[in-house]
């Protein structure tokens, strides 16, 4: 058996970051604030997110997945002025016009009441195969 030590792995050209591609890692991740204006605070292999209402961002990656059966995990924190027990969020496709693509989902975040709120922290670990 073989044993490799390394203190840095880079791609073939010695300078860019090694691309994951059948391994079991995050293919991408963010951390967002939708309140105000909404913005990103730090991700990876994400380009952009877009505010499509009270409680939802649409998250757009830069590398898209193999195929849109990938696993997204969804993260929130709500503010302390929102009643939050109860309280969930999910990847929304039941607005009828949002599915779930390969480069694309869609967070929402709402309230035990039914309400649809914003959320200072929320974000998403996706899970799959690049394509």
């Amino acid at each position: 058996m073989s044993t490799v030590k390394v203190d840095t792995l880079v791609a073939s050209d010695g300078t860019s970051p090694v691309t994951l591609t059948k391994q079991s890692a995050a293919k991408a991740w963010s951390n967002i604030n939708q309140t105000g204006t909404q913005a990103v605070r730090d991700s990876f292999n994400i380009s952009s997110i877009s505010d499509t209402g009270t409680g939802r961002t649409q998250i757009t990656v830069t590398n898209s997945l193999s195929n849109n059966t990938y696993h997204a995990n969804l993260t929130l924190r709500m503010q302390s002025t929102v009643s939050n027990a109860g309280s969930a969020g999910g990847i929304d496709t039941s607005d009828g016009t949002t599915s779930i693509t390969t480069s694309q989902h869609q967070l929402s975040y709402r309230q035990a009441n039914g309400a649809d709120t914003d959320t200072p922290y929320g974000g998403s670990l996706i899970l799959g195969d690049l394509a």
